[in-house]
């Protein structure tokens, strides 16, 4: 990440540390590399979070069953999200071999009568983990950048 910033260019902080943080949980949860499906994924995310965004902030929310268009609009990025995800799943359960991600280790998991977790399950799981881990790293990464930025004796003490 760091060798693709160009001195004296400005760059959105937050926007870096959540492709960073986004690439990891990617590789992390479904052994992720592909750059395209990384970008495709991150892309329907950030409007998924987009519309929400601007629904919570609205003082009046007509319930998600009206047609709006924000509405529909946000029920096709969730939709896609979700597709992504299945898609994730068809392709780890095609493996001729599970792998070291974390999916795999959820799909062999299995409960104290011997059942595994369906692709709904893994599904959920997968998408909350995704959504708790990345999202909230990358936001405290942005403010420790922020405070070290405002505090030089602070970044001299962390060596940077």
């Amino acid at each position: 990440m760091l060798e693709s910033w160009i001195p004296g260019k400005t760059i959105r902080i937050n926007d870096e540390f959540g492709t960073l943080t986004s690439r990891i949980a990617l590789k992390t949860l479904f052994d992720l590399d592909d750059e395209g499906d990384r970008e495709r994924f991150n892309d329907t995310l950030r409007l998924s979070f987009d519309l929400m965004s601007a629904r919570l902030r609205r003082i009046y929310k007509l319930p998600l069953w009206v047609p709006t268009p924000e509405a529909l609009c946000l029920k096709r990025s969730i939709s896609e999200l979700k597709r992504k995800v299945e898609g994730f799943i068809a392709s780890a359960r095609a493996r001729q071999e599970m792998g070291d991600d974390l999916l795999s280790r959820l799909m062999l998991a299995q409960d104290e009568d011997g059942t595994r977790m369906s692709n709904r399950q893994l599904r959920d799981e997968v998408m909350t983990l995704y959504l708790a881990g990345h999202e909230t790293t990358a936001l405290t990464l942005t403010w420790t950048w922020y405070l070290l930025a405002q505090h030089p004796r602070g970044r001299r003490q962390a060596g940077i």
